[in-house]
This record gives structure tokens, sequence and C-alpha cells, in this order.
């Protein structure tokens, strides 16, 4: 008897199967999806133009922003080759001492003209989705 003439004899059988096995199915794709749920950034390195230094602020801003020194703020993108050093190591210090005193390195800081800043303005304004990590 081949494959298809027992399925065809036994539907009800087969019809619970194919149930449990797509039930099974969405089941392993919500939990996978829940332990890999996607999380909110808290907070972005920037470099204070003015005092030479690394703050945190937030993630949404476009730079250039006011820094605390009140002088222009830039995004500041740091690399770490193996683990990550503690906020407190790089935070405070000029982009020479966080390459000195630890593994991270400032790779490059990210302004944006004033035209390219209005139109990321404007766009984030209305836009309703978060900005997540991925």
């Amino acid at each position: 008897m081949s494959l298809r003439s027992a399925i065809n004899n036994n539907s009800t059988h087969a019809t619970v199967a194919a149930i449990i096995i797509l039930c099974l199915a969405l089941g392993f794709i919500a939990w996978w999806q829940a332990g890999h749920a996607q999380t909110r950034i808290q907070a972005t390195y920037f470099y204070d133009l003015g005092a030479d230094e690394l703050f945190i602020d937030d993630p949404d801003r476009f730079p250039p922003i006011d820094a605390p020194s009140g002088q222009t703020g830039v995004r500041a993108h740091v690399f770490a080759c193996g683990p990550c050093p503690p906020r407190d190591a790089l935070l405070g210090n000029s982009w020479q001492e966080i390459e000195a005193s630890t593994d991270a390195f400032v790779g490059y800081f990210e302004r944006f003209t004033d035209e390219a800043r209005e139109v990321l303005l404007g766009r984030s304004a209305g836009d309703e989705q978060d900005n997540y990590a991925v």
C-alpha cells in the first residue's frame, strides 16, 4: 500500500496529524520569537567637541546636538576588540584616553548636514516606528 492510499484510507488520522504538526510549528515559531525579542536602545554614545569627552544621550537625537559643555556634540561609534569595557571607563574621557586605557576605540564620529537633519527630524516626528537594536 502506498503512502497516498494510506492517507486516503485514514483521512481522519492524517488530518489530526497535520493539525498537530502545524500547532507544533507555530509553537516553535512563537517560542523562537519570544527568546529573540528586540530590545530598545536606551542610550547612545556622543562626543562633546568642546570638552573633548564622551557622554551618553538619547539614541533618537540626530547630531549635531548640544553637548553638556554647551558646544557641539556628535555621535561617537565606539568599538571594542573583545568584551566591552564598563561604561564608567569610557564616559568623560577623550577618544585618546579611551584607546590608551581600554580595548575600546572610537571608530568614527557622525554628524548630519543641516538639510539632512531637518529631513530626519521631520520624518521621525510622524514615524510611529521605534528605534530598535538588532
